[in-house]
């Protein structure tokens, strides 16, 4: 497998070195947790989807700020641009409720706008066949239940789905408290945790301080394009 993988010129060398390295650490992990959105679904389709959650806070952040539109998009972008495309920190900035980026989240329908994730759904349900798998995400629970009833991701596949609540704080939000939240439930060593996600500040960064095994969805340098990586040594 890993002669093919090496001989395959559509996979960068960073993606080869990636794999290596989880090729190798593989065998240690006994649970993978999962960050929901563009990490489990992704692709042409789903960026189009997720702009409107940017739109959909741009509005809610105008209208409680009593701003222009313009104005709430060049202040959310600014705070996109600083911390990893966060711009819902902008409302924490200015003492707005939690819950008014919550609803605003809420209000995008995804019905009908997603493709079933068939990437995905294959890999979890490999997966699943062989370690326990979770869910991390600090989207809404509503939210996050509606995108996998479009995307035929079951949540009976995970042992258990840990989402933003209503009137609570966020699940990472940055900090890797969560992380260590799971590997005493689980009993595990960091060593045998792998996180997978897309944001970097709140999926990866956290989780390496703790020691946690990482794998990075994205356009980074060291990342990779989908979650179908994971069995890509099967």
């Amino acid at each position: 497998m890993i002669k093919k993988l090496l001989q395959d010129d559509t996979i960068s060398p960073v993606e080869v070195a990636s794999f290596l390295i989880l090729y190798m650490n593989i065998s240690n992990i006994k649970v993978i947790a999962f960050d929901v959105d563009s990490t489990l679904i992704y692709g042409p389709e789903a960026k189009k989807f997720y702009s409107q959650y940017g739109l959909a806070m741009e509005v809610a952040f105008a209208r409680e700020m009593k701003l222009t539109l313009d104005q709430s998009r060049e202040c959310l972008n600014a705070y996109r641009a600083a911390y990893d495309g966060r711009g819902e920190l902008a409302f924490t900035t200015f003492g707005l409720s939690p819950d008014v980026p919550y609803e605003a989240i809420c209000s995008v329908d995804p019905a009908g706008q997603l493709p079933r994730m068939g990437k995905s759904i294959e890999t979890l349900e490999k997966l699943k066949e062989k370690v326990k798998i979770i869910v991390i995400t600090d989207g809404p629970v509503e939210q996050a239940q509606k995108l996998f009833i479009q995307t035929g991701i079951r949540e009976d596949w995970f042992e258990e789905i840990i989402c933003w609540q209503k009137g609570s704080l966020k699940p990472k939000d940055g900090s890797s408290r969560i992380y260590q939240e799971v590997l005493n439930r689980y009993e595990l060593k960091p060593e045998e945790l792998l996180m997978v996600g897309d944001t970097h500040s709140v999926d990866i960064a956290p989780a390496q301080h703790l020691g946690i095994q990482t794998l990075h969805i994205g356009d980074r340098p060291e990342s990779v394009s989908d979650i179908s990586f994971l069995i890509s040594n099967q």
